[in-house]
């Protein structure tokens, strides 16, 4: 795991691409195969980013489904400056193709993961009525919550899903993904405050 957030690490690309615009390209579809110094090439130009960092940016950069997609044989590297050197061999776009099948295969084994989890799991907790009726009627007291049913450890799951969602997914699959776990969490939340407040209303009664 990158001890960078993914913010962090795009804002260092972007600086890249600012320092160097015949080399590094905000845009994936735009991004040219790097030649193999790259980061030794960066260090010795003195960027002001730790090695750590630079790295990060690097891997994330040639990561991207459109740096994969350029790798073709007979494409030159470029260097820092936009020079081209050394060209990419016919092992390596055979290499970086099949990793990119492997990287859309796994999106999409994810997305269909997640979406049977939503049909699963939205349903069972988004209340059918609302959690604060105008009227409520005179009703007893809800039952303890009892340890068996775990519910802080249930909405902590659904954090973390969202969390997860927010790390793996690409951008424009995060909204479509996460909202509904927000919807649930928020859901949850308010089921636990109520009965909270019914149990601790109904022990002061006594």
């Amino acid at each position: 795991m990158y001890p960078f957030t993914r913010e962090e690490t795009e804002a260092a690309i972007a600086k890249l691409a600012e320092m160097y615009p015949a080399c590094f390209f905000v845009l994936a579809h735009q991004r040219r195969p790097l030649v193999k110094t790259i980061i030794s090439d960066l260090q010795a130009d003195g960027v002001p980013m730790s090695y750590e960092q630079i790295r990060a940016a690097v891997d994330w950069y040639q990561n991207s489904w459109g740096y994969l997609y350029n790798m073709k044989a007979g494409v030159k590297r470029v260097t820092l400056l936009g020079d081209e050197r050394a060209t990419v061999t016919a092992s390596e776009e055979r290499y970086y193709t099949q990793r990119l099948a492997e990287e859309k295969k796994l999106v999409k084994q994810q997305k269909e993961d997640r979406s049977r989890y939503e049909v699963s799991m939205v349903p069972t907790i988004m209340p059918k009525k609302p959690l604060i009726p105008a009227s409520p009627p005179p009703a007893p007291p809800p039952p303890a919550i009892t340890p068996t049913e775990d519910p802080l450890g249930y909405l902590a799951k659904i954090v973390e899903d969202a969390r997860h969602a927010s790390q793996t997914f690409p951008e424009a699959m995060r909204q479509t993904l996460i909202l509904p776990l927000l919807c649930a969490i928020d859901a949850e939340v308010r089921r636990l405050i109520a009965n909270i407040e019914k149990t601790q209303s109904s022990e002061a009664a006594e």
